[in-house]
């Protein structure tokens, strides 16, 4: 076998090793190995009440979104992005604009606070979508 042919193969072994969860994490490193099988999940936190505050498990996010919880795709009652970078920094209580993001409610249907007994959910993206999570809840 050519130089090209064992390279080839060799890559196609780390691949299916990585897809399979075999290729153990030493592997990786020596290699420069990174995971990228689909994005990190954003683990959320919330307080309490009508106004709640949300934090989360990453550095930073690029959109924040509060919609109805059978509607996860919109209206967003309350949302914030920030152009071209991940800039919100936890943690963020619902209906403030924090320096750097724009508005991205519904103004049909923004709620300047949310209705107890009422079931919503948030979400947290970061840019490119290579974080993601959301969090169902009743205030």
């Amino acid at each position: 076998m050519g130089k090209w042919e064992v390279t080839a193969v060799g890559l196609a072994l780390i691949g299916s090793l990585m897809v399979s969860g075999c290729l153990s994490d030493a592997v990786k490193k020596i290699f420069g190995i990174r995971d990228t099988v689909g994005p990190r999940e954003i683990k959320i936190q919330l307080g309490e009440g009508t106004k709640p505050t949300f934090s989360w498990n990453t550095k930073s996010g690029y959109t924040i979104t509060v919609s109805f919880a059978d509607r996860p795709n919109g209206p967003f009652l309350w949302g914030i992005k920030t152009p071209g970078r991940d800039g919100i920094h936890p943690p963020v209580v619902y209906g403030s604009i924090p320096p750097g993001a724009v508005d991205i409610s519904d103004p049909l249907y923004y709620r300047p606070v949310l209705e107890r007994g009422e079931r919503y959910r948030v979400q947290v993206n970061t840019q490119f979508a290579t974080a993601s999570g959301y969090k169902v809840f009743s205030p």
